[in-house]
């Protein structure tokens, strides 16, 4: 039995299409029940030969180069990718599977060999296991050579993981389907089989270890809150970023888990193109060529490739989701994603720019507004205090025509002092004086008693 396969399979956490898990579970199966798929016992491992890496040449159509250094200078590297993903090299039925640790080393060596100028990620893949992955991914982006992911046929969780860390993305046809973004995990319970069986199971832990695999055994009595909250969502979370920074205009919806056909994954922004490898070879053809490098045959010398030096750009970075910024004494080069990233900020900038304005030009006729009203209230209360400064001055001259006393008082309080001396007398109802020195027949005293008897408060004393 292939102890290291099937150790594998049941030890990893795998980002793989369900489909093809479910296919393949019967080989599962029948390596726990100890079948052996060898034809033979000394079977020499060879990989076969469509999963070899080769390089292909513009001027040599059709042809393909084994070996690197046999490549003419300015040719593109292909990097097939195919099947279910392991971290290491697997052994099985006189076939050897590169696993993804010899699968980035390809990558690197082609992104430092002279000969090569571009480099063709050929997906054909439902995934594979987490364990692997990102190391990768990360192998991928940080070539200085362009790459091209081309698929053919499936690029599907940890393959688009993968996939999505080069330059651009090309599906080959209608029917090439992508996505499966997401992490799950499934297992069988087989205590109740035997349990039927007479099987007893105990599970102890020590005092100090109360969390001891606690989140499966919680899975086992149907909680799986623990599983998703400490490894499934965490998982989850670190992939959609992963592709958010290599992509970062998808919509939320193809964090889903869901699986598009070609059409709805370009129109979603999983790919960018749908065309046949020869547009994957134009494309980084074109890529190459517009950093500089050459893939004319007739070049006798490789174009060195620049010096490179770090910027301390921490928003850039931030905001291209990028280790670092690094430059030449050419420039900076930013491919297609990053210059997107840089737009779509500078959109958000524009429109929160135009927002700001918009409110201050309310808040400015607001305030126009308010002034306005304002020197209304203030016209307003001019003319008021006219008013009443008329009314007080036409009432200080009623008053004065009363009693000379009254007038001979000097402000408004001896006034009315003046009055309330008068009042204290409690003149009779009869008038016997006049209000003024218009009156024909002033009184004695001369107070205007019909003036001071007809007040209020003083019809009482009739």
């Amino acid at each position: 039995m292939k102890f290291r396969i099937l150790s594998a399979l049941l030890r990893s956490a795998w980002a793989i299409d369900e489909r093809f898990a479910i296919a393949h579970g019967g080989i599962v199966a029948g390596l726990i029940n100890g079948l052996d798929f060898e034809s033979s016992k000394d079977t020499e491992y060879a990989e076969e030969k469509n999963s070899l890496p080769y390089a292909l040449y513009a001027a040599t159509p059709g042809r393909k180069y084994s070996v690197f250094d046999e490549a003419p200078k300015g040719s593109i590297a292909v990097i097939p990718v195919r099947g279910p993903l392991m971290k290491d090299d697997e052994q099985d039925c006189g076939v050897l599977s590169a696993g993804m640790d010899t699968l980035g080393t390809r990558v690197l060596e082609a992104d430092l060999h002279p000969n090569i100028s571009g480099i063709i990620l050929y997906i054909d893949s439902p995934g594979g296991t987490v364990d692997g992955t990102q190391a990768f991914a990360d192998k991928v982006k940080a070539c200085k050579t362009p790459v091209v992911t081309f698929i053919d046929g499936l690029m599907a969780s940890a393959a688009l993981w993968i996939g999505s860390s080069a330059s651009r993305i090309i599906a080959q046809n209608s029917t090439t389907e992508i996505g499966s973004i997401g992490v799950m995990v499934q297992f069988a319970d087989m205590q109740p089989m035997w349990e039927l069986e007479g099987v007893k199971f105990h599970r102890i832990n020590a005092d100090q270890s109360r969390d001891k695999n606690k989140t499966f055994t919680d899975a086992l009595n149907g909680d799986y809150s623990g599983i998703k909250n400490e490894q499934l969502n965490p998982l989850a979370e670190q992939f959609i970023v992963a592709v958010k920074a290599n992509r970062p205009n998808l919509p939320d919806s193809v964090f889903t888990g869901k699986v598009f056909f070609a059409e709805d994954a370009l129109s979603l922004g999983l790919i960018d193109e749908i065309g046949s490898l020869d547009i994957a070879i134009a494309a980084v053809s074109s890529l190459s060529a517009s950093e500089g490098t050459t893939s004319d045959s007739s070049a006798s010398t490789q174009i060195p490739k620049p010096i490179l030096k770090t910027m301390d750009l921490p928003i850039l970075i931030s905001l291209l989701q990028v280790s670092s910024i690094e430059t030449t004494d050419e420039g900076i080069y930013l491919n297609e994603q990053q210059l997107q990233a840089i737009e779509n900020m500078l959109k958000e900038n524009a429109a929160s720019i135009d927002s700001m304005t918009a409110a201050s030009e309310t808040s400015a006729l607001n305030a126009q507004t308010a002034v306005s009203n304002a020197e209304s209230a203030t016209t307003n209360a001019d003319n008021l205090r006219i008013a009443a400064e008329s009314a007080l001055t036409n009432a200080t001259i009623a008053i004065d025509e009363i009693h000379p006393d009254i007038a001979a008082s000097a402000d408004i309080p001896s006034k009315i002092e003046a009055i309330r001396t008068m009042l204290a007398k409690k003149p009779a109802a009869a008038s016997i004086g006049v209000k003024s020195i218009k009156d024909p027949t002033p009184g004695a005293d001369g107070v205007d008693w019909d003036t001071l008897n007809s007040l209020p408060h003083m019809k009482s004393a009739d």
